[in-house]
């Protein structure tokens, strides 16, 4: 069987926690989602998935493509969004899909207008106008 995600014996040590010898198969078509309290290794999981953080494995791939030898071909065709913002928060959305546009081979500038416009979201509007007031006085949320 082929599976959309494969990973053996990742590791990842820092100097108080050690996210040790974690293998997963995770077959085409399938969610899932990780569920843990904090500090658990959550989110150190995923960012060793998306080589955000370097870590110790002896196989993972995703959509067929090696990690270690194809990490760029997997970037081009999968997607993360998480709990808070990465941008600046004076960008707008249209300036965020031009720049996008740049990294991926596949971007759909005109698929992301429509959903700008499906879901009510002005393209010329700052990103921090869509935080909550309480998120509008720190650059990045907490």
């Amino acid at each position: 069987m082929d599976y959309a995600i494969q990973v053996e014996n990742l590791t990842k040590t820092y100097k108080d926690f050690t996210l040790e010898n974690i293998s997963l198969k995770l077959p085409w078509g399938t969610v899932m989602r990780l569920i843990g309290q904090n500090g658990a290794g959550k989110s150190t999981f995923i960012n060793a998935l998306l080589g955000i953080v370097k870590a110790e494995y002896d196989h993972v791939s995703m959509l067929g493509y090696d990690l270690k030898t194809q990490e760029m071909l997997i970037k081009e065709d999968i997607a993360v969004i998480f709990n808070y913002s990465h941008y600046d928060l004076s960008f707008t959305p249209l300036f965020v899909g031009k720049m996008l546009s740049r990294f991926y081979k596949n971007w759909d500038q005109e698929k992301h207008l429509y959903y700008l416009e499906r879901f009510g979201l002005p393209p010329k509007k700052r990103l921090k106008s869509f935080l909550p007031v309480c998120w509008q006085s720190w650059s990045s949320p907490p």
